[in-house]
């Protein structure tokens, strides 16, 4: 898919306080707690991941929202995976990542897993 264009602004945030809206947004859409007895599955496109540059705080409030989950597909990953490794970055270090040769559109799926 082509990247959505930049926008031409930039938008400042304090980062805990995003950070309790998604604690917020998680407890509202009553995403349950990890378990050893459920297996959490989500599916997640972000948007121009490693098309555009994105900030440290922008990585550590996406991998926030990933780790709810036991593993996550990332769909239309673009072949430069400078985004991916950035998020792969600011998870722990119990989650892994494997992703696929590139496709049509020059994208991967990506699927990170709490190992």
């Amino acid at each position: 898919m082509p990247a959505f264009p930049k926008p031409k602004f930039v938008f400042n945030f304090d980062l805990d306080e995003q950070l309790g809206f998604i604690g917020d947004h998680k407890a509202k859409r009553k995403i349950p707690e990890k378990s050893d007895n459920e297996l959490l599955i989500a599916s997640w496109n972000i948007a121009n991941l490693g098309l555009q540059l994105r900030w440290q705080e922008h990585y550590t409030l996406l991998a926030q929202i990933v780790e709810w989950f036991d593993i996550i597909a990332i769909q239309e990953v673009n072949n430069k995976l400078d985004g991916l490794r950035a998020l792969e970055a600011a998870l722990p270090s119990h989650y892994s990542l494997i992703f696929s040769d590139k496709g049509g559109n020059n994208e991967r799926s990506a699927f990170i897993y709490d190992s």
